[in-house]
């Protein structure tokens, strides 16, 4: 009520969802789109009422391409390393709700109107019944929001290109592009439901007739969620709609395109497949016009 405010230090999706505000835009369709193309210009650099509120539309890549990015040069440095280290958000399987910083460091100290406050690193089942039951959002891997963010970062590097690195120290601090980023996450998600090198999808738990029975062993699960430490499927079994996901990300793992593209190899790396894609819409918008 006093116009004061309080920073409270917890890292979670809260920090990261910034980085899905990201579009590439081509020169060709803000040449079809002048009112929009003028609006840019008026907030060149981001701007809007006197604020810098995002990275746009004043950079433009070697291909004429513009970039509208909230998140973008140092904050996406910043951002990306807390993404990248295993003691934080990267698991074994994806990335994980929230850091798993707070594993140790739960303490929020006193905040106004509330008290002494903490926050809790739970990578599994909810410990309480205050945020849903078995909903958690404090450390499990979601699939939805881990797909946006691979879509994000894959439209980061369309548009950045192989200039941008960044150390990775799960890695031991070896340099990666934002393609090598995604292609990392991507991994990490599909091997929850790969055979690991026991024979176990670390989806399922090892006495399931899922892992072994011969009838029932080639069938996967789709679960709400998965712990964030050791993958394995929470809550409901049949999120096909959006843990059914992880077939898209198998798919660009593979340099497939569902969309009847061809599968020649210039589609294999995301710049290439997003101009294919603008080829082809420029391309039906033109028949539309005639």
């Amino acid at each position: 009520p006093d116009g004061g405010r309080e920073r409270v230090n917890v890292y979670s999706w809260v920090g990261l969802i910034p980085l899905f505000a990201c579009e590439v835009i081509d020169e060709r369709l803000l040449a079809k789109v002048p009112r929009f193309r003028k609006l840019l210009a008026e907030h060149a650099g981001g701007t809007f009422r006197g604020h810098v509120i995002c990275a746009c539309p004043h950079t433009i890549n070697e291909r004429g391409e513009h970039l509208l990015s909230v998140v973008h040069g140092g904050s996406l440095t910043q951002i990306l390393r807390r993404l990248l280290d295993e003691n934080e958000f990267l698991s074994p399987h994806g990335i994980r709700a929230i850091s798993r910083f707070h594993a140790e460091h739960r303490n929020l100290g006193v905040l106004s109107g509330i008290g002494n406050a903490v926050i809790e690193y739970v990578p599994g089942e909810s410990t309480s019944g205050l945020f849903g039951g078995n909903s958690n959002w404090r450390g499990p891997i979601w699939m939805p929001t881990n797909y946006a963010l691979v879509q994000s970062i894959d439209k980061l590097y369309r548009y950045m290109g192989d200039d941008f690195t960044i150390q990775v120290s799960a890695l031991g601090n070896r340099t990666l592009s934002l393609r090598e980023v995604a292609t990392l996450i991507s991994t990490r998600l599909i091997s929850m439901f790969r055979r690991d090198e026991s024979g176990r999808r670390p989806c399922m738990t090892a006495d399931s007739p899922f892992q072994h029975d011969p009838h029932w062993k080639e069938l996967i699960l789709f679960y709400e969620y998965f712990h964030g430490d050791t993958g394995l499927g929470l809550g409901a079994a049949h999120q096909t709609g959006w843990t059914g996901l992880v077939a898209n990300l198998l798919l660009r793992q593979h340099g497939r395109e569902s969309a009847g593209l061809a599968k020649s190899s210039i589609l294999r790396t995301p710049i290439h497949r997003g101009r294919a894609r603008l080829d082809q819409l420029m391309k039906r918008m033109g028949e539309v016009a005639r």
